[in-house]
């Protein structure tokens, strides 16, 4: 095929082939069928939910510890008691509002996570139960 001179004569084209002419077509038709406005799906969305995540660090926590999946608590099988002693919270004495329970049946001291006040940003709580043995 002669080159063209696109200077010279800008309406100048090299003709089609046949497979090209029908690609053409095609993607126009396909242009012409597609709506002004394409609708989208959203795949990904901010949670807006007002839950909170309590993180606990396994590596200092007693072998008999372990996480209720239902709740989130965190239970700790202890050996026979009464009664919890007392809380503190960072070396203070803090108000056991439910959130440290013994369950005497079960030996066991639940720590219902979810009701733990939020520490301000970068500040670690360090909870200290005292409970009484039989």
């Amino acid at each position: 095929m002669p080159a063209l001179d696109m200077d010279r004569n800008p309406d100048a084209l090299p003709p089609l082939t046949k497979n090209q002419s029908k690609q053409y077509n095609e993607f126009l038709v396909w242009v012409a069928t597609q709506p002004a406005v394409k609708s989208y799906t959203v795949i990904a969305l901010r949670d807006q939910r007002n839950d909170r995540i309590v993180v606990i660090d396994k590596t200092i926590l007693p072998a008999a510890a372990h996480p209720d999946l239902m709740t989130g608590d965190l239970i700790v099988d202890i050996a026979l008691a009464t009664g919890i002693a007392g809380v503190t919270m960072n070396g203070a004495p803090y108000a056991n509002n439910n959130n440290f329970v013994l369950n005497s049946s079960k030996n066991q001291l639940i720590i219902n996570t979810a009701t733990l006040a939020v520490p301000p940003v970068g500040v670690t709580q360090t909870y200290v139960v005292t409970i009484n043995e039989v």
